[in-house]
Order: structure tokens, then C-alpha cells, then sequence
């Protein structure tokens, strides 16, 4: 299932390289998307190995040592995998923000640490509801009569 994922996703990046708006892109974002491509080419590669060792070094049988082989190829195409998903999330945040839009881990403290997307320009979904509140007081004042 991790296969088609992939082989989805590096089509619609061979695919974005012929869009008109991929010309748009500053030069730094155009060169991220080539990294991205290439990460999930070498996630593929590794998804790939997988079968293929099964069949020709294992001979088609399940062993111990074949699950171990499993475990660490699927961890480590983790890795170019992530790094594409978040590529792929960082371009699609500088197409409609004008901006760089990034994801930073805070540990507020030693129990959990939570992810946060952070950008400059954005405020907090509290601060902007305070502020729309404050805005719709003023109207609200400004329409009715003042008393003498």
C-alpha cells in the first residue's frame, strides 16, 4: 500500500515540472521539489527492495531474519519519505502564502512535545477572534445613538 502512495506521489511530481505555474516558483522552491522527487525515488527504492529480497535471497520463505530486514528497510524509507511529505507541504504553503511557511517542534516541557505551524504574518486563532469581537463592539456602538 506504501508503494502506490509513493508511485502516486512521484507522478504528480513529474507531472508539476510541466505545469505552467512551476515556472513561477523561485529557483529555491523549484530546486526543493527536485530534492523531493528524489527522496521519494529513493523511498521507492527501498519499498522495492523488500519484495525482491524476499524472492531471490530468501527464496520466498518467512524468517526471522527476513522480518528483521523488514523493520529496518521500512525505517529508513521513513526518513526520505518525510522529508518529501514536508517539502511537498513547504511549497504548497509558499504557493498561496507570500512567506515561508514552516513546522518547528516545541517541548513546552518534558512530558510531550507538540508540533506548531509558525510563519510570520500569522496570528493565533485566539488573538483573531478577540480582535474580530472588538471590531464587531465598535460597530455595534458606533450604530446606535449616543445619549446626552
Amino acid at each position: 500500500m506504501l508503494v502506490l502512495v509513493v508511485q502516486v506521489l512521484i507522478g504528480f511530481d513529474y507531472k508539476a515540472v510541466f505545469e505552467a505555474k512551476f515556472v513561477e516558483l523561485p529557483v529555491l522552491l523549484q530546486y526543493l521539489k527536485l530534492f523531493s522527487l528524489a527522496a521519494q525515488l529513493i523511498t521507492l527504492m527501498l519499498l522495492l527492495a523488500i519484495p525482491s529480497y524476499h524472492r531471490i535471497a530468501e527464496q520466498g520463505e518467512n524468517s526471522a531474519h527476513f522480518c528483521r530486514v523488514i523493520k529496518r528497510l521500512m525505517a529508513i524509507a521513513l526518513f526520505p519519505f518525510a522529508f518529501s511529505f514536508g517539502a511537498e507541504f513547504a511549497i504548497l504553503g509558499r504557493r498561496f502564502q507570500s512567506r515561508f511557511v514552516g513546522v518547528h517542534i516545541l517541548r513546552p516541557d518534558r512530558r510531550a512535545s507538540r508540533a506548531q505551524v509558525v510563519s510570520p504574518g500569522f496570528e493565533t486563532l485566539g488573538e483573531r477572534r478577540v480582535e474580530q469581537r472588538s471590531r464587531s463592539e465598535i460597530e455595534v456602538d458606533a450604530d446606535q445613538p449616543t445619549q446626552a
